[in-house]
């Protein structure tokens, strides 16, 4: 979906799962002639490190339905409270995160203001068809209400 609607772009996602990866690819055979996706198993700590690092031309950095650890002790699981907050948030002109906790995009928020990111949280529209990610079709289609939280410098 974000390869179709950015077509003069390069749409990269990235899992460290090569289950996640290899899952959920119905209709990807239509679109093999497309040059403008990839699908990437990667530890993103390492990637955002190197994208960082090579200095990409990025756009939007979108972090879509990220695991929240919603233990207090795991802090540092979590994408604001991990060592590569500063390499992750530094990538792209807008960073577009997703959720279905309002409360994790509300700690994100605070803690990209402490780098100088800015953004509101609005619910995202109901739209199981189109979601962008099989977790977000699997919590709109059970009435849960998913939340994004767009950060501009």
């Amino acid at each position: 979906i974000l390869a179709k609607q950015n077509s003069l772009g390069l749409a990269i996602g990235v899992d460290k799962s090569a289950h996640r990866i290899n899952r959920n690819v119905e209709g990807f055979d239509a679109l093999e002639e497309s040059t403008n996706f990839h699908l990437i198993r990667a530890d993103l700590n390492d990637f955002y490190r190197l994208v960082k690092a090579a200095n990409w031309p990025v756009t939007k950095h979108y972090i879509l339905y990220p695991n929240p650890w919603p233990k207090a002790k795991h802090l540092q699981r979590r994408w604001h409270g991990s060592a590569v907050f500063p390499q992750m948030t530094s990538i792209g002109q807008q960073l577009i995160l997703r959720s279905n906790w309002r409360l994790y995009l509300e700690e994100f928020q605070q803690a990209a203001g402490l780098v100088h990111l800015k953004g509101a949280i609005e619910a995202v529209p109901v739209d199981v068809k189109n979601a962008l990610t099989p977790f977000e079709a699997k919590y709109q289609a059970s009435q849960q209400v998913c939340y994004q939280l767009v950060l501009v410098r």
